[in-house]
C-alpha cells in the first residue's frame, strides 16, 4: 500500500489499510469503463504483494514487490513492461545490497528513481537510466555478477520521489540534477521545503514548513539548474489548517490533501489547485470520510484526478475525480475478487495504476493494478 503522509507528525486518521469489499447495494457495478489488470508480483514466495506507484505515457509502471531473501521475504523495487506479446512482464530492479526498496517515478524516457538500502541498512535515492537492447528496454545489468544492478546509480542520502522529462528529480528537501558533464548536483528547496513531484516546466510540488507558512503547500518554480525561483503558497481548503500538494501536471495544476487536526490524528480531504493558490474540494466518497488525491493528468483541456478515500466502515477505495464529480473506481470495473484499495497516478492514456485488494485461493493479496479505459 502506498504509506501514509505525515501532517506535523500526526498520522493521517481514518486512511486504513485495511480493505473491506463492499456489500449490498454500494457494490453493485456500472457498465465497466476500465479494463482491469492484475500485475501479481515477484515469484520465489508462496504469496504475491505488489504495489503499483507510477505510470508513464508509454505505458511502463514502477513500484515494489516482496520477493525472497536470505530469512524470508525482502521488498525490491520493480517496472512493469510490456513484452513483445503484449504481456507486462516484471523486473526486480535490487538494492545496493540491502533488503528493501521501493520505486516511485517514471518518466518518458524510461528513467526511474526511487529509494533503496544498502547492506548496512541506509537508505539512498537511486536513479536508472534503461539501456535498449535490440529494440528492447532494459533496467537492471549486473556484468559484474555481484548482486548489484550495473544501471542504478547511487544519489546519495536523499528520498527520490518524482521525476520530469528533463530528468530534474524531487527528492523531499532536495531537487537533483544533472550538469552537462554528467555530475550530479543536489539543491535544497527553501523555507525548509519538501518536494514530491516535478513536471516539464520545472515545476515542484510539494510543502513549505517554516514560521511564515507551517505545513502549507507550495509549488516552487525553479530553473535547469535546481535553483528555486519563485515560490506560490497554496492555501488548504476553509476550516483546514495544513496541506501538502502530492502530484502536479504540465499545466502546474496540483493536487494533494488539506488537514485540519483532532487529537492526535490528521484528518486529509482531497484537494485541487487549478489556478494560482485557490483550493477546489474535491469530496469523499462518503459522510465523515477522508481522501487523498495522489495523481493528476489534463489532456485536451480535460482534468482527471486519481488518490484514496475512506468510506467509514467500508476501509479504503481508490477513486477518480472528473467534472466535479469524485468516483468509486471499483464501481467502474468488473473483476470478481478485487477491491481497488487506491489509485496513485494516470497518464495521457487515462490509465491509472494503484493498489488492490486481490482474492487468491480463498487468501487475501495486496497487489499492484494498472486500469485502461475501455
Amino acid at each position: 500500500m502506498r504509506p501514509q503522509r505525515r501532517f506535523h507528525g500526526l498520522t493521517l486518521a481514518l486512511l486504513s489499510l485495511a480493505v473491506i469489499p463492499g456489500t449490498g447495494a454500494y457494490a453493485q457495478k456500472v457498465t465497466p469503463t476500465y479494463t482491469f489488470t492484475d500485475l501479481g508480483g515477484l515469484p520465489g514466495l508462496t504469496f504475491k504483494q505488489s504495489s503499483a506507484r507510477a505510470i508513464n505515457d508509454s505505458g511502463q509502471i514502477v513500484g515494489k514487490s516482496y520477493t525472497a531473501g536470505p530469512t524470508g521475504h525482502v521488498e525490491h523495487p520493480v517496472v512493469w513492461a510490456k513484452d513483445a506479446t503484449g504481456k507486462y512482464v516484471i523486473t526486480d530492479l535490487g538494492t545496493f545490497g540491502g533488503p528493501s526498496g521501493a520505486a516511485l517515478g517514471i518518466n518518458a524516457q524510461g528513467e526511474i528513481v526511487g529509494v533503496a538500502q544498502d547492506a548496512a541498512f541506509n537508505s539512498h535515492g537511486f536513479l536508472i537510466r534503461p539501456l535498449t537492447v535490440n529494440g528492447t528496454k532494459v533496467w537492471y545489468q549486473d556484468l559484474n555478477r555481484d548482486g548489484i544492478n550495473d544501471l542504478m546509480t547511487n544519489l546519495g542520502a536523499v528520498d527520490a520521489q518524482g521525476i520530469s522529462d528533463n530528468t530534474q528529480i524531487a527528492a523531499g528537501a532536495n531537487l537533483v540534477q544533472f550538469d552537462a558533464a554528467g555530475n550530479e548536483v543536489v539543491t535544497t528547496l527553501p523555507r525548509n521545503g519538501a518536494g514530491y513531484a516535478v513536471n516539464d516546466n520545472r515545476q515542484v510540488a510539494g510543502r513549505v514548513d517554516d514560521a511564515a507558512a507551517p505545513l502549507q503547500p507550495a509549488i516552487w518554480q525553479v530553473d535547469a539548474a535546481g535553483n528555486a525561483l519563485s515560490m506560490i503558497t497554496l492555501a488548504p481548503l476553509p476550516g483546514n489548517t495544513y496541506g501538502e500538494a502530492l502530484c502536479i501536471n504540465a499545466l502546474g495544476q496540483a493536487a494533494g490533501a488539506s488537514s485540519y487536526v483532532s487529537g492526535n490524528s490528521s484528518y486529509p480531504r482531497a484537494t485541487l489547485w487549478k489556478s494560482g493558490a485557490t483550493p477546489t474540494d474535491l469530496g469523499s466518497l462518503s459522510s465523515q470520510s477522508t481522501s487523498q488525491a495522489q495523481g493528476i493528468n489534463t489532456v485536451n483541456g480535460v482534468l482527471q484526478v486519481v488518490g484514496s478515500a475512506n468510506i467509514l466502515n467500508r476501509g479504503q477505495r481508490g477513486f477518480v475525480w472528473k467534472n466535479g464529480v469524485m468516483t468509486d473506481l471499483n464501481t467502474l470495473i468488473s473483476a470478481s475478487g478485487v477491491t481497488l484499495a487506491g489509485a496513485s497516478s494516470i497518464n495521457a492514456q487515462w490509465q491509472v495504476v494503484g493498489d488492490a485488494s486481490v482474492t487468491v485461493s480463498r487468501n487475501t493479496e495486496s497487489h499492484g493494478f494498472l486500469l485502461t479505459p475501455k
